[in-house]
């Protein structure tokens, strides 16, 4: 029988890990949220908090080594992509039909799914041996990042994230499908966070990837003007109809000062350094199609880049004086060279295998897998409360500090509870401060 967490220190010993791994397979996508799926995902899960706290704590990164050495990183790609045609073509059917069933949490869990993997693979994905062993299934993770961020800049990705007034909301609203397609909404804005992490790893490598890949980076999918659009027009940040700024940092919305509104967090730095490699390495500046309208996009750039950014990333002085020469000169002509391009492969087979299918697949899962019996519910439950036990798991990682004092915190604010202080004299303190953001989260 699988345990939950293992010790008071890890959630599973490198004997675990390594069974995990060793037993991940491609599902197909008929099979999504069948037992043997909800197993893999659960391993899935467990794998992804064991690699987030060895990483958080620069301890030995097995599970990124296992990951690596049995070549599944592969597994990994095709499986996040699985997913994302799951949503395309079957939960829309799903939707479409008058599906009520006693809970949502089997259809949730395979929307988290893809959370989950991306998650695991923006910790693994940091490290060049992971890349190298993923080199072959690149292109498709290339492709797959594409679309997410082109429907970022479009703006059909959600920025709702639920907050404890939304849940208990949701639950007296009754409309469960309803709230399905929320949460689907909030994991998709999440997701596209992660992205950028993955993609800036990959672009990071830039001089050591394929050529077809770089082609595809620079210009059948033209990145370089996406993530301007996203350096200039951030769905990561927004502001209210009183003009007060708020980002999207560790999961959740944070007000942020005036201040510290051009302060980049780390999704808006990542969107940064992908943009410098792109921009300032030679062979993608030789590469590159320098048309009119690249040129005019790109030239937006320079509106953000004020001092306040520049004072914490120096180094983009270098792509600050790059787009100054930029608007004043012609770049030269892409090189051209004859380069058999490869093209991804494995959205097209999963389309290509189940063809028409798609209804059918829809019928099967909504009466077999995604409204259980309440015995077999109470037994997804309890492997979910298995998996995710926070009580443990708030011993694994650094312990808040107090907002006031930075002392060790043992309460939060009960009504946005994102701030945490060590006793009620410093939370009284500090109310004068935090009333007006408490106020605008809750």
């Amino acid at each position: 029988m699988e345990t939950g967490i293992c010790g008071s220190d890890s959630v599973l010993l490198h004997p675990e890990a390594e069974a995990y791994v060793e037993s991940l397979v491609n599902f197909d996508i008929k099979k999504f949220g069948s037992p043997e799926w909800r197993t893999q995902h659960e391993r899935l899960e467990k794998l992804n908090m064991q690699a987030v706290i060895n990483a958080t704590r620069n301890e030995d990164e097995f599970v990124k080594e296992l990951l690596v050495d049995n070549d599944k990183i592969p597994l990994l790609i095709a499986q996040v992509i699985t997913v994302d045609v799951w949503k395309d073509e079957v939960l829309p059917i799903i939707l479409s039909t008058n599906f009520q069933p006693k809970s949502t949490i089997p259809l949730y869990l395979v929307l988290y799914n893809e959370a989950t993997i991306l998650n695991l693979l923006e910790t693994v994905l940091y490290h060049k041996s992971a890349l190298e062993t993923g080199q072959d299934s690149l292109l498709d993770l290339v492709d797959y990042c594409h679309s997410k961020l082109v429907r970022a800049t479009c703006g059909s990705v959600s920025e709702w994230v639920p907050g404890p007034d939304d849940l208990k909301n949701q639950s007296e609203e009754g409309d469960a499908m309803k709230d399905l397609l929320r949460q689907r909404d909030s994991l998709d804005f999440e997701c596209s966070v992660k992205i950028v992490s993955i993609l800036r790893y990959i672009i990071d490598d830039v001089t050591n990837l394929p050529v077809s890949i770089v082609t595809r980076i620079l210009n059948s999918h033209n990145l370089p003007v996406i993530l301007s659009s996203l350096a200039t027009n951030p769905p990561w940040r927004r502001y209210d109809s009183k003009g007060i700024c708020s980002k999207f940092i560790d999961g959740r919305w944070q007000t942020v000062n005036d201040s510290d509104r051009f302060t980049a967090s780390k999704t808006e730095g990542q969107v940064w350094l992908s943009l410098l490699t792109l921009l300032m390495d030679p062979e993608c500046q030789r590469k590159y199609e320098w048309n009119d309208y690249n040129k005019n996009q790109i030239l937006k750039l320079r509106s953000e880049l004020q001092e306040v950014l520049l004072d914490q990333l120096p180094v983009l002085s270098q792509l600050q004086r790059f787009l100054n020469h930029l608007s004043i000169s012609e770049p030269p002509p892409p090189t051209k060279s004859l380069v058999l391009e490869q093209v991804p492969e494995i959205r097209d087979a999963i389309l290509r295998r189940h063809g028409n299918s798609w209804a059918g697949i829809a019928k099967f899962q909504m009466k077999s897998v995604f409204d259980p019996s309440p015995d077999e519910m109470m037994r997804i439950a309890s492997k979910m409360s298995e998996t995710y036990n926070l009580d443990v798991l708030e011993t694994l990682i650094d312990p808040p500090k107090c907002s006031l004092c930075g002392k060790a915190a043992s309460k939060r604010c009960s009504r946005c509870q994102t701030q945490w202080y060590c006793g009620r004299e410093c939370q009284v303190t500090d109310w004068k401060q935090h009333k007006s953001v408490c106020n605008s989260i809750k």
